[in-house]
């Protein structure tokens, strides 16, 4: 008989066990790794790893996250068929049977909700445009000189390189910058070597002579 109670009960010892490991797994890797591969990728909010500069997100990064949605809701879906029809299997009432009839349910009423989101992301995806970074011109001036200034002194080591086509400036000399960026280093072909350095000091150059104009550096 303890042998059977003890059988009965070790699903549920796994299943929290599991939880216990997911979760204060996530918890040490936020804290620990926080730019992480694993935290980046999928403890980042709703599976976004935004591209552009100021954290915005491209197109493509709204269809990747759109994508990680409709999988998941496809692996839940598909883990709560097999736990029911383990659950069939098990012997009636006993806590196998509980468990996975628990599981089957939460997983293929969850199924659904996430592919209904997944869609309105793709969506929202193919309905992205531009973003016009408004606020503090100044500041925002400056914030662009500065990491065109890293960029052009460091040109392999600014990794990931930002999609610059994801946004626009409001000042007409820095939003040329900004186009120029797009034509020599877009997102699938960062700076690299001492040519691209000179050319990203051109540009810092520019994006400073813009910059002076609408006010002077932060102290």
């Amino acid at each position: 008989m303890e042998g059977e109670s003890l059988r009965d009960w070790l699903p549920l010892a796994v299943q929290l066990s599991l939880f216990a490991a997911i979760l204060f797994g996530s918890r040490w890797a936020r804290k620990h790794r926080p730019d992480g591969w694993f935290v980046r990728e999928f403890l980042s909010p709703a599976f976004l790893t935004p591209s552009g500069p100021y954290e915005i997100a491209s197109k493509r990064d709204l269809l990747i996250r759109g994508g990680r949605i409709l999988g998941v809701s496809i692996v839940a879906f598909t883990g709560g068929v097999i736990a029911g029809l383990l659950a069939q299997d098990a012997e009636p009432f006993s806590m196998m049977a509980l468990s996975l009839e628990t599981w089957s349910f939460m997983l293929v009423l969850l199924s659904p909700v996430l592919g209904i989101y997944g869609m309105f992301v793709l969506v929202q995806a193919l309905r992205r445009k531009s973003i016009t970074i408004t606020g503090d011109l100044p500041h925002i001036a400056w914030d662009l000189v500065g990491f065109l200034r890293i960029s052009s002194d460091f040109p392999d080591h600014v990794r990931p390189w930002p999609d610059f086509s994801v946004i626009r400036y409001v000042a007409p000399e820095l939003e040329l910058v900004r186009e120029e960026l797009v034509r020599l280093f877009p997102r699938d072909r960062p700076p690299h070597g001492d040519e691209d350095g000179a050319r990203l000091r051109d540009l810092a150059e520019r994006a400073e002579a813009s910059a002076r104009t609408l006010g002077p550096p932060p102290v």
